[in-house]
């Protein structure tokens, strides 16, 4: 079986940190992780990815933006799980809105994120 492939973009190194390691706990390995949300979007230009796990404010691009613009070329069937600050529940209702799949609120629960991604991959 294809291991799948992941994206994660946070500009907070600690919170980058946290989801690397929850998913490596899970046993996936194929994650590519970016601070900078301009270099999350030149990998996403290049490579197909199963799972999208971005933050929601961040300087340059948004998770708004990265959202966006995979809905906009077409990779629709990307799962998209956002992790947002509890401020922002507005916000995480227009993520939904715009494609993602789940919202988390930070702090969240790593069991809770481990299961979501395995719902998400079992679809």
């Amino acid at each position: 079986m294809k291991q799948p492939k992941f994206l994660v973009i946070d500009d907070d190194p600690a919170s980058l940190a946290l989801v690397k390691a929850a998913l490596s706990q899970g046993k996936y390995e194929n994650i590519d992780a970016f601070l900078h949300s301009p270099e999350g979007q030149a990998a996403y230009l290049e490579t197909d990815y199963d799972v999208l796990i971005t933050d929601l404010r961040m300087p340059v691009l948004s998770g708004f933006d990265i959202i966006s613009e995979f809905k906009s070329r077409g990779k629709s069937n990307i799962s998209i799980i956002v992790l947002t600050a509890q401020a922002e529940a507005d916000s995480a209702q227009r993520a939904l809105e715009m494609g993602a799949d789940k919202v988390f609120f930070k702090p969240y629960k790593v069991a809770e994120l481990l299961q979501e991604v395995e719902r998400l991959l079992a679809v």
